[in-house]
């Protein structure tokens, strides 16, 4: 029996799930850690920006694990995920990042959207729930070298899977396997099973738009979350759904799971809402026919080939008045002109 593409995308996200607990022993093996580092504490108080400040302040950054990176190989328990069928993006500085990854299968389901789509309002229920079945999440990586080794702890700001409903119960921790020439690194979880190996290991490879030494982090100062990143010639962007909805009869979170219940229950509104997130990524430089700052990838995929266009302005040394909202900039490799100049070729 051969899975169509379609069905493929049915069960991308449950493997995604299935792959990192380590077949289901990421909760039973990893029992010993700070509630302070859960993926979404700060997320749920609020106090995310605050916590973000401090760590810049303290130099709470990681140089080693700065890039644009792809994942050639997600493995834990008896599965794998490969660039194969999932086409990830990790815009990684020092301090914040975006991470995106797309199932190849959902390529059949974007040929088939007609013209008319522009936003998540003109899908079916069954295009919502399909779109549902990708990812996208953005915050800070947060270093540790205090065991002797480098560990990282990953913060989300903005997070496709996140629920209040279902918040996740185990810390986004791993340890960074740097391989010689640091073109690559492997993630190895710090929850082991019981021959003491991580139930789950990616390992991220350097894609050729990337350049460490450039580099941009900023993030919107008030209302909902919304995060851009830079790194050599890559620009990814997120901003996160206005309303994160309770869904009835949910019996677990990721936003695949609460998109099925919502269809289930006949909530079209909560369907929109869970697939609202916007996030997308593109090469800042134009050439080839393409205009700078050119979507290539995006949760919305009506976006893809258009511009992403940002109207921007020096408000002080560390803060931008863009498309009329003070957004932060949490760290930068360049000078304040050259990263107004940046952001204004965003603008057709």
């Amino acid at each position: 029996w051969i899975m169509s593409d379609m069905e493929k995308l049915e069960v991308w996200s449950a493997r995604e799930t299935a792959i990192l607990s380590g077949g289901g022993q990421m909760e039973e093996r990893f029992e010993q850690f700070l509630i302070t580092d859960l993926p979404h504490y700060h997320l749920m108080r609020g106090s995310w920006r605050h916590a973000c400040r401090q760590w810049i302040q303290r130099c709470r950054r990681c140089a080693d694990i700065c890039g644009v990176w792809e994942r050639p190989l997600f493995m834990g328990g008896f599965r794998e995920h490969t660039d194969a069928d999932t086409d990830v993006y990790n815009v990684q500085t020092p301090s914040l990042f975006i991470d995106l990854r797309f199932p190849r299968a959902r390529d059949v389901l974007v040929s088939q959207l007609p013209s008319t789509v522009q936003c998540v309002g003109d899908l079916t229920t069954q295009q919502l729930r399909l779109l549902a079945r990708q990812h996208c999440f953005a915050g800070y990586s947060l270093p540790d070298w205090s065991s002797g080794s480098l560990a990282v702890t990953r913060h989300h700001i903005i997070d496709w899977n996140y629920s209040a409903q279902f918040p996740r119960s185990r810390p986004n921790q791993w340890r960074v396997q740097l391989s010689e020439d640091r073109s690559s690194f492997k993630e190895w979880s710090v929850a082991v099973d019981e021959f003491g190996q991580s139930v789950y290991m990616e390992r991220w490879q350097r894609r050729p738009e990337d350049d460490p030494g450039r580099y941009l982090a900023l993030y919107r100062s008030c209302g909902s979350p919304a995060v851009l990143v830079v790194v050599g010639d890559r620009f990814a962007f997120a901003e996160d759904r206005g309303t994160c909805p309770i869904v009835d009869g949910a019996r677990g979170g990721g936003c695949a799971v609460l998109a099925d219940a919502a269809a289930d229950c006949g909530s079209r509104e909560a369907l929109e809402q869970l697939v609202g997130i916007a996030g997308c990524t593109g090469l800042v430089s134009s050439g080839d026919g393409r205009m700078p700052w050119t979507i290539e990838r995006s949760t919305h995929p009506w976006l893809e080939g258009t511009q992403l266009c940002l109207s921007a302005a020096v408000l002080d040394s560390q803060s931008f008045e863009i498309d009329g909202q003070r957004w932060e900039m949490a760290e930068c490799s360049m000078t304040c002109a050259d990263v107004l100049g940046l952001l204004q070729s965003a603008r057709r």
